[in-house]
C-alpha cells in the first residue's frame, strides 16, 4: 500500500449507474493506519532519540562519499574537475563513460533474460498465469527495463544503487455507445489506467541509512530519505487526514516567514494577493523516514523492533504509523558491488579508474599539441629585427618572440605523436581491463589474436570468458533486489 489507500473492496461490473472501477479483484480489507503524530510521549521520544541519529547519519555521509559520488558523476558526464596538464587542447576521451554503458547494457541483458518471476501454487494452469500477470505488472506497469538501466548505471558509477517500489492505482472515465431499447445509448464507465507497483530509481545523495556498519535489512536501524514537497500538497493531505492540523501549520509559519522575508527583499510593486500564491508554490524540505521503534499499544510477534513508517519537516514530527508494507520492510531496495566487510554502500568503477581516466586525458591533450605542431610550423621573431610583427601575415599565425641571444625552439619530431597514441592505447587496455569492459565486451576484438581466436567459436569463448565477472555481478544483485522484490 502507498499513502493513498487502496480499495480492496471486490469490483463489481460497470455501467451507466454504478461508478466502481473495472479492474482486478482483491481480497484484502482496507486498513485505517493510527498517526501518533499527536501522541506527546512518541513525539518527545522520536526527537530525543531518532532525529539525532539522522542528523548524524546524514553529517557522516556528506563528508565520507558526497564530494566523492559528485565528482564520478562529472567524470561519467565528462565533466573535467582535476587537470594536470594546462595545454591549449581541452578534450575528454572518456572511455570510463563507454566502460559503464557497456556494462549496464549486458547486465541488463543478463538479468532480465532469464525467467526472474516464478509462481508457487499446487493448481499447476496457474503458474503460467501468475507469472504472466507479475511480469505484466512489473514491465507494463511498474516500467521495470527502463527502470533498470537507470539502476544499473548509477551502480556502476558510485557503486550502490536504491529502487524504491510503491503502489499506484489511477482510474479514468470512458464514454462509450451501447445499444439500447431506445437505439443507440451514450454511457459512461471508468476503467484503469494502473493498477500495480511503481518503480522509481531514487539518486543515492537524496537516500541515507544506519547505521553504516550494516550489510543488509537485519542489521539497519534507520532508512531515510530527503525530498521536497509544497505547502499546497501539506494542506491537501490536511485534508485528507493524513498530517495533524496543528502541525503542518507550525510548518507552514516556519516557511511562510522565509516568503515573507523574500518578498519584502524584491520591488516594492508585489501585490499583497501574490504573496500567498507563491507560498502556495514554494517548496521545503521533507523526509520519510523508515525506523526502528516501538510504538505503544502495538503487540510485537518477534524479539526484533517493527519497522515503522516517520515523516518529519525540520523538527516538526507530521506522521508516525505502522509499517504498510505487505512484508514489513521499508520499500526501498539496495543493489551494491564490490563491498567492504562492515560496510553497507558498496565502491563502483569509476572510483578505480578515475586516475587512468586523468592520465588518458591529459596524454590525449599533449599529443594532440605534439602533433598540431608538428603539423603546422612556427614563425621565429627577433623583436629587435622587426618594428611590427604584426605586419608578417603568416598561417597558422603562431609567431614566438625570442631574443637575439636566445636558443632557437625547434617544433616537437614527428614520432612523438605516434609515441603518444601508443600511450593512449596502452591506457585505453589499462581501463578496460580494470572495469572489465574489455575490447571482445565492447564488439572490438583486439587485433593479434591469431586465426584459433578468430574464428566465431574462439571469439564466442573469449566473450563468455571476459563476461564471466559481469555475470557474477547479476546473479549477486538478483539476490540482493530481484528475491525481495
Amino acid at each position: 500500500m502507498a499513502e493513498e489507500q487502496l480499495n480492496t473492496s471486490p469490483i463489481t461490473p460497470t455501467g451507466e449507474d454504478n461508478d466502481e472501477v473495472n479492474g482486478p479483484i482483491s481480497g484484502v480489507d482496507s486498513v485505517e493506519f493510527t498517526n501518533f503524530a499527536n501522541d506527546a510521549d512518541v513525539v518527545a521520544d522520536i526527537k530525543k532519540n531518532i532525529l539525532p541519529q539522522i542528523k548524524k547519519a546524514r553529517n557522516n555521509r556528506n563528508s565520507k562519499l558526497s564530494d566523492d559520488w559528485d565528482r564520478y558523476r562529472d567524470v561519467y558526464n565528462q565533466r573535467r574537475t582535476i587537470s594536470f596538464y594546462e595545454g591549449r587542447s581541452r578534450l575528454f576521451l572518456g572511455e570510463i563513460r563507454k566502460a559503464v554503458d557497456t556494462l549496464t547494457r549486458i547486465a541488463k541483458d543478463s538479468m532480465l533474460a532469464d525467467p526472474y518471476v516464478s509462481v508457487e501454487t499446487d493448481i499447476e494452469r496457474w503458474r503460467d498465469v501468475g507469472v504472466h500477470f507479475i511480469k505484466y505488472l512489473l514491465e507494463n506497469q511498474g516500467k521495470i527495463r527502463p527502470k533498470m538501466s537507470m539502476f544499473l548505471r548509477q551502480l556502476y558509477q558510485i557503486g550502490t544503487s536504491c529502487m524504491k517500489f510503491g503502489w499506484k492505482t489511477n482510474s479514468r472515465t470512458i464514454t462509450y455507445r451501447e445499444k439500447g431499447e431506445m437505439g443507440l445509448e451514450i454511457k459512461k464507465r471508468k476503467a484503469y489506467d494502473h493498477y500495480g507497483p511503481t518503480l522509481d530509481v531514487i539518486d543515492m545523495r537524496h537516500v541515507f541509512v544506519w547505521p553504516e556498519v550494516a550489510t543488509d535489512y537485519d542489521g539497519l536501524q534507520i532508512v531515510f530519505e530527503d525530498s521536497v514537497t509544497t505547502v499546497r500538497d501539506l494542506r491537501q493531505k490536511v485534508k485528507e487526514g493524513w498530517y495533524e492540523p496543528g502541525t503542518v501549520d507550525k510548518v507552514i509559519q516556519n516557511k511562510s516567514t522565509e516568503v515573507a522575508q523574500y518578498n519584502k527583499s524584491r520591488s516594492q510593486s508585489i501585490k499583497e494577493g501574490m504573496v500567498d500564491n507563491e507560498l502556495e508554490q514554494s517548496e521545503l524540505d521533507i523526509t520519510e523516514a523508515w525506523i526502528r521503534y516501538k510504538l505503544p499499544d502495538v503487540e510485537e510477534d518477534s524479539d526484533s523492533l517493527p519497522w515503522v513508517w516517520l515523516t518529519f519537516a525540520g523538527e516538526e514530527i507530521l506522521r508516525v504509523q505502522e509499517n504498510p508494507w505487505w512484508f514489513q520492510t521499508p520499500p526501498y531496495l539496495f543493489g551494491a558491488i564490490f563491498r567492504e566487510h562492515d560496510y553497507f554502500y558498496g565502491h563502483g568503477l569509476i572510483e578505480s579508474s578515475e586516475m587512468w581516466q586523468y592520465m588518458l586525458n591529459d596524454i590525449v591533450n599533449q599529443t594532440m599539441d605534439c602533433g598540431i605542431y608538428s603539423l603546422n610550423p612556427i614563425t621565429i621573431l627577433d623583436p629587435a629585427a622587426v618594428d611590427d610583427p604584426d605586419m608578417y601575415q603568416i598561417e597558422p599565425m603562431a609567431k614566438w618572440m625570442i631574443a637575439p641571444d636566445a636558443v632557437k625552439m625547434e617544433r616537437p619530431p614527428a614520432n612523438m605523436t605516434q609515441e603518444g597514441l601508443g600511450m593512449v592505447r596502452f591506457l585505453i587496455n589499462v581501463i578496460q581491463e580494470s572495469s572489465n569492459a574489455t575490447a571482445i565486451v565492447q564488439g572490438a576484438p583486439r587485433e593479434g589474436m591469431g586465426p584459433a581466436a578468430g574464428t566465431a567459436t574462439g571469439v564466442s569463448q573469449l566473450f563468455a570468458s571476459s563476461s564471466a565477472a559481469i555475470v557474477d555481478q547479476v546473479e549477486e544483485l538478483e539476490a540482493q533486489v530481484f528475491t525481495p522484490l
